[in-house]
């Protein structure tokens, strides 16, 4: 129980780092609408029936845009139960490096992804499994911040055994060979206070061990 505790509570944690920039990531598709909004009366008043389906055809792929952004942070944070299934794994490391878009371009990082979907496909939970990815590219932003060459790259790979390697490789300082040993341990952190709770890495190794018995 208190393992499940901390998995939301790092997950809480990651929204609200992220809740500033999603709202700056909503204002753009708004006021897109908005703007489509006044050109499609302008041009109904003309009877340039053409352009205003054009117009509305873009209103409305940014809605659906919004719409699907806003549905993935409700169930991103609500307490799930565990659901194994089929997933692709290429849509899962799309979906968490998305939820960075802001920060990406804030920080002028360079996200690179090496997995497309459709070609991985492995039984797990996807919310546990996107929890992973985004606790690691959340550490990789952290990494490159103060780096003047700002580069993440998430790669999956297919093993011969039939497992698959998630490698999230950043251009920042790398990991003090000293400090390897307490990685993993709760609440162990090198950040900052209140840039981090330390728990990220340990809760990624829990859900990872976890997944390993089903």
């Amino acid at each position: 129980n208190t393992r499940e505790e901390l998995i939301q509570a790092s997950k809480l944690a990651s929204l609200g780092k992220m809740a500033a920039g999603i709202s700056h990531e909503l204002n753009q598709p708004l006021m897109a609408v908005a703007s489509w909004i006044h050109n499609a009366e302008e041009l109904m008043l003309q009877s340039k029936t053409d352009e205003v389906s054009t117009a509305l055809s873009n209103i409305n792929n940014q809605v659906h845009r919004m719409i699907e952004l806003a549905s993935h942070l409700r169930v991103l944070a609500r307490q799930p139960d565990l659901a194994f299934t089929h997933v692709d794994v290429g849509e899962v490391v799309t979906r968490a490096i998305s939820l960075f878009s802001v920060r990406q371009k804030h920080d002028d990082t360079d996200v690179i992804n090496n997995t497309e979907a459709g070609t991985i496909k492995i039984i797990s939970d996807p919310l546990r499994l996107e929890q992973i990815v985004i606790n690691l590219l959340s550490n990789s932003f952290d990494a490159v911040k103060n780096h003047p060459n700002r580069k993440i790259c998430v790669d999956i790979i297919k093993n011969n055994d039939e497992t698959i390697t998630c490698a999230v490789s950043d251009t920042g300082p790398g990991i003090p060979e000293q400090i390897l040993p307490q990685l993993f341990d709760p609440f162990f952190t090198t950040k900052e206070i209140g840039a981090g709770m330390g728990l990220g890495l340990s809760i990624s190794y829990n859900i990872a061990q976890a997944e390993k018995i089903w």
